[in-house]
């Protein structure tokens, strides 16, 4: 069953590639809106005359001359961000539905079907991060409490392990919250529910899923460590050798460069997610 979902899901990307069109198109936003923020706080023309960069004292000189600028500019870029990607996230999951379940699809009829979807995935992303939020201040009580007297390592260093095992059972525990909004109708807070149900009902599934993924995460990580050191290597030299403005722009190209590497992963692990879900529903 696995083998045949893993297939089906690779089949599908390789058939249907517009499914990369909206990450696509939200990577595009974030280069040219990110450039923007750092243009308007000013932080672009910092980097570009500064060659000092790395000096504190000239760091903290301009970051006091402009931190409210740089506050306002960020948090409107946070806020946008988070509307658009949300968007994005319901325009790509319409499509993978329709996929799933044999319907015909566009990208125009997804655009259209993803209004219903986008404000329940802005709260189900902020239900998500106030449940870290809160794992982590727990965590930091707890670890305050059984190790008190220790050492300001010691107790980072337990509070760091004990977050990443908290971290790992909140991802299998909601690690479906998208495929049953999507397919079940639910609102955030249901879809949450849901998918802590459906771990309870199915944690050995999941817990498989899981680990197909993490292993394709990782065995496509070391496929890549090749061109990833080739774009590091040609982006450091170029940067030796230029200066100014084309020096942000090799930064920001060899970002983007990694950003479209990592998208094929991205989209075929959520195209297997719902493949999976919809096998066992």
């Amino acid at each position: 069953m696995y083998f045949d979902v893993f297939k089906k899901s690779w089949w599908t990307l390789k058939k249907n590639l517009v499914l990369f069109v909206p990450d696509l198109a939200f990577a595009i936003y974030t280069l040219t809106f990110g450039f923007l923020f750092l243009r308007i706080s000013g932080i672009l023309n910092f980097i570009i005359t500064n060659t000092e960069i790395a000096n504190s004292e000239v760091l903290l000189s301009f970051l006091r001359s402009n931190i409210v600028t740089i506050i306002i500019s960020f948090l409107i870029f946070v806020v946008v961000t988070f509307v658009i990607g949300a968007s994005i996230v319901s325009i790509k999951y319409s499509m993978m539905k329709s996929i799933v379940l044999k319907k015909k699809f566009s990208l125009k009829s997804a655009i259209k079907e993803c209004r219903k979807y986008v404000l329940q995935v802005i709260w189900l992303r902020i239900l998500v991060f106030l449940v870290g939020v809160i794992v982590l201040f727990l965590l930091g009580l707890i670890t305050q409490v059984i190790l008190s007297g220790q050492k300001n390592a010691i107790l980072i260093s337990v509070w760091i392990l004990f977050a990443l095992i908290a971290f790992a059972f909140i991802k299998l525990l909601l690690m479906f919250r998208y495929p049953i909004m999507f397919f079940e109708g639910n609102n955030a807070l249901n879809s949450i529910k849901d998918s802590i149900s459906y771990f309870k009902k199915n944690a050995k599934y999941v817990f498989a899923i899981f680990l197909i993924i993490f292993s394709v995460a990782i065995i496509f990580n070391l496929i890549f460590i090749p061109l990833n050191l080739l774009i590091d290597f040609g982006s450091n030299f170029l940067i030796k050798i230029v200066g100014g403005p084309i020096k942000v722009a090799i930064v920001t190209l060899s970002s983007f460069i990694r950003s479209l590497i990592s998208l094929v992963f991205i989209v075929w692990a959520d195209m297997f997610l719902f493949f999976s879900y919809k096998s066992k529903r």
